[in-house]
């Protein structure tokens, strides 16, 4: 909800920002979920996936081909990750945010953010195994990183 009311203050209230706003809600309740519940239901990334890429091809072929080419490079970023470390750290539901924020922002941005979401994870982790001396027993939510990252830049960048 904060993110749509910057939205709005950064861009009045042009078409572009109310087409912002699903995706906005989308990623507050992704982040909540994820912080919760270390989960993202395949039902929200999904349709907000399908609502990104509905939006490029209501503004032309060449919007549908770079939300596409966004889609596919973030997407498969993410899944080339989750193969070399085995799952570990990183997991499917981390996998269509990023093809949904690749979609909906394009490739560059989408990569921005989910290498800043990793920085943003690693030092509070990192924190906490030099201090503890061990690695932390629970998941860390780095969804809930990408999803508030990729609200952001959608105010920003959009």
């Amino acid at each position: 909800m904060a993110f749509s009311v910057l939205d709005l203050g950064l861009h009045g209230g042009s078409v572009s920002v109310w087409t912002r706003l699903p995706l906005l809600l989308l990623l507050g309740v992704i982040t909540v979920l994820d912080l919760r519940l270390r989960l993202i239901p395949n039902v929200l990334s999904l349709a907000g996936l399908t609502y990104a890429l509905l939006v490029a091809a209501v503004a032309g072929w060449r919007a549908l081909a770079e939300a596409a080419l966004g889609m596919t490079l973030a997407g498969g970023l993410v899944l080339l990750v989750m193969v070399v470390s085995r799952g570990r750290g990183i997991g499917g539901g981390d996998l269509k945010l990023m093809a949904l924020l690749g979609a909906a922002l394009g490739w560059r941005p989408a990569l921005i953010v989910l290498g800043l979401s990793q920085l943003l994870v690693a030092i509070p982790v990192l924190a906490f195994v030099l201090v503890r001396r061990r690695r932390p027993h629970a998941p860390v939510p780095v969804g809930a990183a990408i999803a508030v990252l990729g609200a952001l830049a959608l105010c920003v960048v959009s």
